[in-house]
Protein backbone atom coordinates (compact mmCIF):
# COMPACT_ATOMS: atom_id res chain seq x y z
CA UNK A 1 0.00 0.00 0.00
CA UNK A 2 1.42 3.36 -1.02
CA UNK A 3 1.72 6.12 1.57
CA UNK A 4 0.48 9.55 0.55
CA UNK A 5 2.97 12.35 0.75
CA UNK A 6 2.54 15.07 3.39
CA UNK A 7 2.41 17.71 0.64
CA UNK A 8 -0.42 15.93 -1.19
CA UNK A 9 -2.29 15.53 2.09
CA UNK A 10 -1.85 19.22 2.94
CA UNK A 11 -3.09 20.26 -0.50
CA UNK A 12 -6.13 18.01 -0.13
CA UNK A 13 -6.93 19.49 3.30
CA UNK A 14 -6.63 23.06 2.02
CA UNK A 15 -8.88 22.31 -0.95
CA UNK A 16 -11.44 20.66 1.30
CA UNK A 17 -11.59 23.64 3.66
CA UNK A 18 -11.66 26.25 0.90
CA UNK A 19 -14.27 24.43 -1.19
CA UNK A 20 -16.63 24.01 1.76
CA UNK A 21 -16.54 27.64 2.78
CA UNK A 22 -14.92 26.88 6.11
CA UNK A 23 -13.96 30.52 6.41
CA UNK A 24 -17.46 31.58 7.35
CA UNK A 25 -17.36 32.86 10.86
CA UNK A 26 -20.15 31.37 12.95
CA UNK A 27 -19.64 28.47 15.32
CA UNK A 28 -22.01 25.52 15.40
CA UNK A 29 -23.68 25.69 18.74
CA UNK A 30 -26.81 23.64 18.40
CA UNK A 31 -30.16 25.10 19.40
CA UNK A 32 -31.44 21.53 19.50
CA UNK A 33 -29.80 18.24 20.37
CA UNK A 34 -27.04 17.37 17.89
CA UNK A 35 -26.84 13.95 16.26
CA UNK A 36 -24.23 12.00 18.23
CA UNK A 37 -21.90 9.79 16.20
CA UNK A 38 -18.28 8.70 16.39
CA UNK A 39 -15.81 9.59 13.64
CA UNK A 40 -15.49 6.06 12.31
CA UNK A 41 -19.27 5.50 12.13
CA UNK A 42 -19.69 8.78 10.23
CA UNK A 43 -16.82 8.07 7.83
CA UNK A 44 -18.06 4.53 7.23
CA UNK A 45 -21.66 5.72 6.59
CA UNK A 46 -20.35 8.01 3.83
CA UNK A 47 -18.03 5.31 2.48
CA UNK A 48 -20.88 2.76 2.21
CA UNK A 49 -23.60 5.01 0.78
CA UNK A 50 -22.89 8.72 0.30
CA UNK A 51 -26.45 9.52 -0.79
CA UNK A 52 -28.03 7.92 2.29
CA UNK A 53 -25.44 9.52 4.59
CA UNK A 54 -26.10 12.95 3.05
CA UNK A 55 -29.82 12.49 3.69
CA UNK A 56 -29.16 11.62 7.32
CA UNK A 57 -26.30 14.01 8.22
CA UNK A 58 -25.69 16.79 5.66
CA UNK A 59 -26.65 20.26 6.92
CA UNK A 60 -27.27 18.97 10.44
CA UNK A 61 -25.33 19.70 13.60
CA UNK A 62 -23.37 16.66 14.73
CA UNK A 63 -21.54 15.84 17.92
CA UNK A 64 -18.60 13.76 16.72
CA UNK A 65 -16.12 11.92 18.92
CA UNK A 66 -12.86 10.65 17.50
CA UNK A 67 -9.11 10.52 17.92
CA UNK A 68 -6.99 13.44 16.73
CA UNK A 69 -4.84 12.28 13.83
CA UNK A 70 -3.72 15.64 12.48
CA UNK A 71 -4.03 19.34 13.39
CA UNK A 72 -3.02 22.43 11.47
CA UNK A 73 -4.09 25.50 9.57
CA UNK A 74 -4.96 25.86 5.93
CA UNK A 75 -3.51 28.53 3.64
CA UNK A 76 -6.26 30.92 4.79
CA UNK A 77 -5.04 30.41 8.37
CA UNK A 78 -8.19 28.51 9.34
CA UNK A 79 -7.52 25.89 12.05
CA UNK A 80 -8.56 22.28 11.42
CA UNK A 81 -8.42 18.88 13.10
CA UNK A 82 -8.72 15.50 11.41
CA UNK A 83 -10.54 13.00 13.64
CA UNK A 84 -10.18 9.27 12.95
CA UNK A 85 -10.80 5.98 14.72
CA UNK A 86 -7.26 6.05 16.12
CA UNK A 87 -5.64 3.65 13.65
CA UNK A 88 -2.10 4.76 12.90
CA UNK A 89 -2.40 3.81 9.24
CA UNK A 90 -5.74 5.56 8.64
CA UNK A 91 -5.32 9.15 7.47
CA UNK A 92 -8.95 9.66 6.45
CA UNK A 93 -11.81 10.53 8.72
CA UNK A 94 -13.73 13.64 9.73
CA UNK A 95 -12.13 16.97 8.82
CA UNK A 96 -13.25 19.60 11.35
CA UNK A 97 -12.69 23.30 10.59
CA UNK A 98 -12.77 25.86 13.40
CA UNK A 99 -13.26 29.59 13.73
CA UNK A 100 -10.04 31.55 14.28
CA UNK A 101 -11.16 32.16 17.88
CA UNK A 102 -9.98 28.59 18.59
CA UNK A 103 -6.40 29.12 17.41
CA UNK A 104 -5.15 29.53 21.01
CA UNK A 105 -7.01 26.46 22.31
CA UNK A 106 -6.30 23.90 19.59
CA UNK A 107 -2.50 23.80 20.10
CA UNK A 108 -3.21 22.59 23.66
CA UNK A 109 -4.61 19.37 22.20
CA UNK A 110 -2.45 16.34 21.41
CA UNK A 111 -2.26 13.87 18.56
CA UNK A 112 -4.02 10.61 19.51
CA UNK A 113 -6.17 12.42 22.09
CA UNK A 114 -9.88 11.56 22.07
CA UNK A 115 -11.94 14.66 21.35
CA UNK A 116 -15.61 15.54 20.90
CA UNK A 117 -16.62 18.43 18.66
CA UNK A 118 -19.84 19.98 17.39
CA UNK A 119 -20.05 21.00 13.78
CA UNK A 120 -22.37 21.24 10.79
CA UNK A 121 -21.89 18.36 8.35
CA UNK A 122 -21.06 19.46 4.82
CA UNK A 123 -20.92 16.05 3.18
CA UNK A 124 -17.86 14.30 1.83
CA UNK A 125 -14.92 15.52 -0.21
CA UNK A 126 -12.51 12.87 -1.46
CA UNK A 127 -12.29 10.44 1.45
CA UNK A 128 -13.03 12.83 4.34
CA UNK A 129 -16.36 13.84 5.84
CA UNK A 130 -16.43 17.60 6.38
CA UNK A 131 -17.62 19.39 9.50
CA UNK A 132 -17.53 23.16 9.38
CA UNK A 133 -17.84 25.91 11.97
CA UNK A 134 -16.84 23.47 14.69
CA UNK A 135 -16.68 24.09 18.40
CA UNK A 136 -15.28 22.00 21.22
CA UNK A 137 -17.91 20.04 23.10
CA UNK A 138 -16.01 20.53 26.36
CA UNK A 139 -14.11 23.83 26.33
CA UNK A 140 -10.51 23.62 27.46
CA UNK A 141 -9.54 25.30 30.72
CA UNK A 142 -8.11 28.79 30.45
CA UNK A 143 -4.35 29.05 30.11
CA UNK A 144 -4.28 32.10 32.37
CA UNK A 145 -3.47 31.90 36.07
CA UNK A 146 -6.40 30.73 38.19
CA UNK A 147 -8.03 33.33 40.35
CA UNK A 148 -8.92 32.58 43.91
CA UNK A 149 -12.59 32.43 44.66
CA UNK A 150 -14.33 32.97 47.90
CA UNK A 151 -17.29 30.91 48.98
CA UNK A 152 -20.46 32.67 49.96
Amino acid sequence: MRKSSPIAFAIMMVLALVMTGACSGTKSEPSQEPIRVNAEQLRWAYHRNEEAADAKYRGKVLEVTGVIYRMGKDTSDIPFILLTDGSENLSVGVLCSFDKSYEDQLPLLNKWQTLTVWGRCDGKLYENVLLKNCSLSNPLPSTSEPTSSTSE
